[in-house]
């Protein structure tokens, strides 16, 4: 049984006989559930007041990041651990996933796009668990999830840990770019970094892409270094 604005409501179907604002504060203040997305979809956004509007956007986005983390946990169990170095491999530095290929085409998406999918799902269940536990309750994006991955990926599974346990306190309240100088703090605290690891960091980030914009025109977005940003 759960209390919500004084309200005593012992199962979930009794929530649709809740007006829409109690419904919709019932599910920011609620674990994140199938039953109470379910009512939610039935809500018609256009006949609620602006607040309530604002707090439904809210309310579906803390349901979106417990769908995250379902996704993410079915993921992980397909994708299994993170797989040996092939020592028959060409390139001794090639590390062999074929699931990737699989979670690829399954999702229509690239192998690259996957394998990341696949790396973030890897350490939600495994070392990042608190940041897994956050998201399955609503309280991080799937972007704060990806901030931690991302900024613990150099680090060992007890350094991550350790990372993860001086920011999560506050990650709650923080925005992704927030959380992202945060956790480098962290990081940089347990394994501090030499020069030269960071701009290897920072060159190892560049990246060109680029997306069809009409019949003839493209549209091109690069991460460069700065005398090759200035140069273009």
């Amino acid at each position: 049984m759960s209390a919500i604005d004084g309200v005593s409501i012992p199962d979930q179907p009794r929530l649709k006989f809740l007006d829409p604002s109690r419904l919709i504060s019932a599910a920011l203040s609620s674990k994140p559930s199938g039953d109470l997305l379910s009512l939610l979809s039935e809500l018609d956004p256009w006949s609620l007041s602006a607040a309530d509007q604002l707090n439904l956007v809210a309310a579906l986005d803390r349901h979106s990041s417990w769908i995250s983390a379902l996704a993410a946990q079915a993921l992980a169990a397909v994708a299994g651990p993170i797989p040996n170095e092939s020592a028959d491999a060409v390139d001794p530095f090639q590390v062999v996933d074929p699931v990737r290929d699989e979670v690829a085409a399954a999702l229509r998406i690239a192998a690259s796009t996957a394998a990341g999918r696949i790396a973030v799902a890897r350490d939600l269940d495994s070392r990042l668990v608190g940041t897994a536990r956050l998201l399955a309750s609503g309280q991080l994006s799937y972007a704060q999830a990806l901030v931690m991955h991302s900024e613990c990926e150099r680090l060992t599974d007890e350094q991550a840990q350790s990372v993860e346990a001086a920011v999560l306190g506050q990650s709650v309240h923080q925005t992704p770019g927030q959380l992202r100088r945060s956790v480098r703090r962290a990081a940089v605290r347990v394994s501090p970094l030499t020069v030269a690891d960071e701009v290897g960091e920072d060159y190892a980030r560049r990246e060109v892409r680029m997306y069809p914009a009409g019949a003839v025109m493209v549209t091109i977005e690069a991460i460069l270094p700065a005398p090759d940003g200035i140069a273009v």
